[in-house]
């Protein structure tokens, strides 16, 4: 099933139209839209919700289970759990066949909820999914009331053909924020999903474990350092990082610093060859053995994809985009040259969204949205003489003339005091437009 990811993503009314009349659902959204599905599964209108999260590793299916029928019985004091308890109390040796078995006991536990409940499983990459998964499941559908939905969060099962097992391949969503060769055969599902977030304080997650505490600032700066910079050479890298080295110093430092990034990686998952990047034509870049999600690099894509858009529609819904995922400045709290550097530049990206969305809205006579976007531009960006002009003939256009007059002392206090210049003509002259009535 090909999914439009973006709208799948972003647009909540898209991703109830993908899942409308579905009992099975398989999500695989990046550690970043974790919590938007969640809130879109939660508007569902539903008699019973029940959010399930594995948190511990490596469980077998009859221990997550029991961990999954304790939360049944918690929550809801309908839920009949004989039919799952007996199943569950009397298999000793779990096979195809008693997997299948006990997944239709589940579903017939869960008959005895009213007649319509959600339940969002999450987390269950940390069950052993085998081929007794694949039989348990097959069970549960066989079986399952109609009122019954089943959301279930989890990269290998998004990621497989499950036409075999069940005989139709449920919705699936979240996986064309991948290049397509992610699922291809033979590398696509067991390539590790490393996961960068540097809008904010900087999250790191490798397939979808969140990277802890560095040993040291240095491993950690430059992976962002890495991940930011698609094709870096090395002298690039040392003239951002050991300036005052010595060659024979700065290789040294590099390499070791380097090898903490992929053995700090590799330990999370359990998997040896864990390399982000690789050495190709004199240029570092990102390794194929590995999939890589970035969200700044996503912030640019969208804001170079609607300068080039010229139709208002798709620049509204890239600028949108753009703007969900710029939820702080690049990397607070570090400090170096180049994250400065990279700051001040995704900041310029972020006022030229702002611009664009005001721009749109006050196309369309929204008014007060344009005016919403313009003044968040100018907080960002004070010298821009032009979107000033546009707050106060909006001002104007409502009838605010104080505020119109305010946006003009505010302009002209900040071009005093920084430039020591004066407003452009074009300024003036709506000012003294305004100030006249």
């Amino acid at each position: 099933m090909t999914v439009n990811a973006f709208w799948t993503v972003e647009n909540k009314e898209q991703f109830h139209e993908q899942i409308a009349g579905q009992q099975l659902i398989l999500l695989y959204p990046w550690m970043g839209y974790r919590d938007v599905y969640l809130s879109y599964v939660k508007e569902i209108p539903a008699e019973r919700f029940l959010y399930h999260r594995v948190t511990e590793s490596k469980l077998s299916l009859l221990h997550w289970l029991q961990r999954l029928q304790n939360d049944l019985v918690f929550h809801f004091s309908e839920y009949d759990h004989t039919p799952l308890e007996r199943q569950l109390n009397t298999v000793e040796t779990l096979s195809n066949e008693n997997a299948q078995e006990i997944g239709k006991a589940l579903a017939q536990s869960l008959a005895s909820l009213p007649q319509t409940a959600v339940l969002f499983l999450d987390g269950l990459d940390n069950v052993t999914l085998d081929r007794k998964f694949d039989a348990f499941l097959k069970g549960v559908l066989e079986d399952l009331a109609a009122g019954v939905r089943l959301f279930l969060n989890a990269r290998q099962l998004a990621c497989r053909d499950w036409r075999m097992f069940l005989g139709f391949q449920p919705v699936t969503i979240g996986l064309e924020v991948f290049p397509e060769s992610a699922h291809e055969p033979p590398n696509g599902l067991n390539r590790p999903h490393l996961e960068v977030y540097a809008f904010g304080r900087g999250r790191a997650y490798i397939n979808g474990i969140e990277i802890p505490a560095w040993e040291g600032t240095l491993p950690r700066n430059l992976l962002y350092f890495l991940v930011d910079n698609r094709m870096v050479t090395r002298d690039e890298i040392f003239k951002t990082f050991w300036r005052e080295m010595s060659i024979k110093d700065a290789t040294n430092i590099f390499h070791v610093s380097k090898r903490k990034i992929t053995e700090k990686l590799a330990s999370l998952i359990k998997q040896p060859d864990c390399d982000f990047t690789q050495y190709q034509s004199g240029f570092y870049v990102p390794s194929k053995d590995m999939i890589r999600f970035y969200d700044v690099a996503t912030f640019e894509e969208a804001i170079s994809a609607a300068y080039l858009s010229e139709d208002d529609n798709a620049q509204y819904q890239l600028y949108r985009r753009a703007l969900r995922l710029y939820s702080d400045d690049f990397l607070v709290g570090m400090d170096a040259e180049w994250i400065h550097e990279r700051r001040n530049k995704l900041r310029g990206q972020l006022v030229d969204a702002l611009i664009g969305m005001g721009r749109i809205h006050q196309q369309h006579n929204q008014s007060n949205a344009a005016i919403g976007y313009y003044t968040r531009a100018v907080r960002y960006a004070p010298n821009r003489e032009d979107v000033h002009r546009s707050l106060m003939q909006l001002y104007r256009q409502q009838g605010r003339r104080d505020d119109a007059m305010a946006q003009y002392r505010q302009l002209t206090n900040y071009l005093d005091q920084t430039l020591m210049v004066a407003p452009a003509r074009e300024t003036v002259e709506l000012y003294e437009s305004i100030a006249k009535g």
